[in-house]
C-alpha cells in the first residue's frame, strides 16, 4: 500500500485525505496538537508543525513515504518542496516552492520568462521609500511578500497613505522587505492547471469576483471564461481538456 503524508489537518485538507482513502492509499496528517477534523479522518496523525521541514523530513525518511502533498494552503510548500528533492518523489521542488509563496521571487520569474507584469520595486523596511518610487505612477500596491489572503496589502492613492501602508505591511511579514508596484485596473482572472509527470492535463481558466476594501480581495473563484487552446501547445491528448462554466452568484 502506498503511504501518502499529508501537510495540514484542517477543514480543506479533510477532502484530501478522504479521496486518497477511497483510492487505497495510507494516509498521515502532519499537524500542530489542536482540534482539527482531518485527525478523525486520516489513518495516521504526526504532531509536527507543516513549516518544520526538518522535523517533517525525518519522520518522512523514517516512514519511507511515496508522495506528500496538501490542499488549500501554502504554508507547507516549502516544507513540500524540501522533501520532494530530498526523498526524490514526485511533485514541486524546492526551487520552484520558493518562488510559488514569494510574491518578489514570482515577480522575478515573470520578467525573466517574458510575462507581463505590473512595474514594481523591492524595497526593505530599513530604506526611504520615497526614494523607490520614482518612475512608478499612484495608485500603488504596497505588499507584502510572503502573505496570503490580502493580509498585509494596501492601496496607496497619495503619499500621505504611505506610513500606515508600511507598518501594515511589517506588522504582516517575517521578511525585512516588501514590495510596492502600480494599481492595474481591469478584470481579473486566472486559470487552474494539472499537470503530471511533467505534461499539461487540463486547464480549467475562469473569473473571479472581488470585495473591494483598502485592496481588491478575491471572494471567489466562479465564473468560468473560454479561452482557445490550439491542441498543438500541448504535449497531450487535446480530448483530455475540458472546461466547465457555472452561473455566477447573486451580488453581495
Amino acid at each position: 500500500m502506498k503511504t501518502l503524508m499529508i501537510m495540514g489537518a484542517g477543514i480543506y485538507q479533510v477532502p484530501l485525505i478522504k479521496t486518497a482513502r477511497k483510492m487505497g492509499i495510507h494516509t498521515i496528517a502532519v499537524s500542530i496538537p489542536g482540534n482539527y477534523p482531518g485527525f478523525g479522518v486520516a489513518d495516521e496523525v504526526c504532531h509536527i508543525s507543516t513549516v518544520d521541514v526538518d522535523a517533517v523530513l525525518a519522520e518522512a525518511r523514517r516512514r519511507k513515504i511515496d508522495g506528500i502533498v496538501t490542499a488549500g494552503t501554502d504554508v507547507a510548500v516549502i516544507t513540500i518542496g524540501r522533501v520532494n528533492d530530498e526523498l526524490g518523489l514526485s511533485g514541486i521542488s524546492y526551487e520552484a516552492a520558493q518562488v510559488a509563496v514569494n510574491k518578489y521571487l514570482m515577480k522575478e520569474a515573470y520578467e525573466a520568462n517574458g510575462v507581463r507584469t505590473a512595474r514594481y520595486r523591492k524595497v526593505f523596511f530599513s530604506e526611504n521609500v520615497n526614494d523607490m518610487l520614482e518612475g512608478l505612477n499612484y495608485p500603488l500596491i504596497f505588499k507584502t511578500v510572503d502573505s496570503s489572503g490580502s493580509r498585509g496589502i494596501t492601496k496607496v492613492t497619495a503619499p500621505d497613505e504611505i506610513p500606515a501602508a508600511i507598518a501594515a505591511a511589517r506588522a504582516a511579514t517575517r521578511k525585512d522587505y516588501y514590495i510596492v508596484e502600480e494599481f492595474i485596473v481591469g478584470s481579473e482572472f486566472g486559470a487552474q492547471a494539472f499537470i503530471y509527470n511533467g505534461r499539461l492535463q487540463f486547464v480549467l481558466p475562469h473569473g473571479d469576483y472581488v470585495f473591494q476594501g483598502s485592496t481588491g480581495v478575491p471572494r471567489a473563484a466562479q465564473e468560468c471564461r473560454p479561452v482557445i487552446l490550439h491542441p498543438s501547445s500541448f504535449p497531450m491528448n487535446s480530448s483530455k481538456m475540458s472546461m466547465t462554466r457555472q452561473s455566477a452568484p447573486p451580488e453581495p
